[in-house]
């Protein structure tokens, strides 16, 4: 029986340990948000001091991530605590400047993971709310597009919204193909106007003056 409670202090080291490793790997997961300013974030450093920190469903699933790939037996035990944690989290509300966006995040990585670990329905259920998300708050449509209301109004980035959408949509259609599942993106060969994709190719999160060379992450392998 896994304890309910973990000694932060006693975890901190390793959980630093795997934010790293995470972060060095995360492409395959699917991140697609600016490693440099998530870090800096994560420990308020500068330059990036104005920088809030990761919601928490995001950062424990980053951190779920991290002791997923790791090979210590001590913190694969803590696993289905911070996926309980992330999972409890993503549905509640915050003022977080970067709310939508890094819950855009949160449901791709989670994805992800159950896709890895074998868990199939919930991969693709965390798929499609990446790809509602994306699609009702429009960003499949240049900034400030007259026609679109967002849903969750707030000062996302434009190159972060191209990068979510390019994310939500690979993730969404890849499953779909991989499971024979419908996609949760509207024809495109049948599309209404608000419906229709004309948001830019995206640039590399990490380097905004270079376009990304396709995309870099794939298919998450799983475990069988």
């Amino acid at each position: 029986m896994l304890p309910i409670q973990l000694d932060a202090r006693a975890l901190i080291s390793p959980i630093n340990a795997r934010l790293n490793a995470f972060l060095a790997n995360s492409t395959a997961a699917g991140f697609f948000l600016n490693k440099q300013k998530l870090k800096a974030a994560v420990y308020n450093a500068t330059p990036f001091f104005d920088q809030p920190r990761p919601l928490p469903c995001l950062l424990n699933t980053i951190y779920l991530w991290g002791i997923a790939l790791s090979a210590s037996p001590v913190l694969s035990a803590h696993e289905p605590i911070f996926l309980s944690r992330s999972l409890s989290q993503i549905g509640i509300p915050s003022q977080h400047r970067d709310d939508l966006i890094q819950r855009i995040q949160t449901h791709i990585l989670l994805s992800n993971y159950f896709m890895r670990s074998g868990h199939m329905n919930e991969g693709k259920s965390h798929s499609n709310a990446a790809m509602w998300f994306v699609m009702r708050n429009g960003f499949h449509k240049p900034a400030m597009t007259p026609s679109i209301v967002p849903l969750s109004p707030g000062s996302t980035d434009p190159a972060d919204r191209v990068a979510a959408f390019w994310a939500a949509y690979y993730l969404d259609k890849c499953w779909s193909v991989l499971l024979t599942l419908p996609s949760a993106c509207p024809d495109q060969r049948n599309s209404t106007d608000e419906d229709r994709i004309d948001v830019a190719w995206p640039v590399d999160i990490d380097k905004p003056a270079q376009v990304c060379n396709c995309f870099q992450f794939g298919v998450v392998s799983y475990r069988s």
